[in-house]
């Protein structure tokens, strides 16, 4: 038994890692202990074998278990770190886009306050005519 959960461990480690990220690490060093555990039992039963494959297997796949979750736990710190600082980035431009909309607002409400004061004056003129 501690050599199938050794075994396993080793495979979930492998390929459960890949496809299921810090999920896959997660079990396959859980199952890792297990078999590291049952591994060590085994060896105080004559009658179980010495367990030293299991043991073996355990550590093995309890080690490529911690390195899977380190590197998916690397890699998403990694990618939310690179989102936030894309997104800051997106943030000041909108803000700059914003403050150049709102100056060129502003001017064209300058330049429409002209034009009506000089549509009043020429209003004025041609009713004093």
């Amino acid at each position: 038994m501690a050599l199938f959960c050794g075994i396993f461990s080793i495979l979930m480690g492998l390929i459960g890692g890949i496809l299921f990220g810090i999920i896959g690490g997660g079990v396959a060093a859980a199952m890792g202990i297990i078999a590291f555990i049952l591994g060590v039992k085994a060896k105080k039963d004559p009658e179980k074998g010495n367990g030293l494959g299991g043991k073996v297997t355990g550590i093995v796949g309890l080690f490529i278990g911690i390195v899977m979750i380190m590197i998916f736990a690397g890699a998403v710190s990694r990618i939310k770190k690179e989102a936030k600082d894309k997104h800051l980035v997106n943030l000041e431009q909108t803000v700059d886009g914003l403050r150049f909309g709102v100056v060129g607002l502003a001017n064209k409400a300058d330049k429409l306050d002209i034009d009506l004061d000089v549509l009043k004056e020429e209003m004025e003129q041609i009713s004093e005519e």
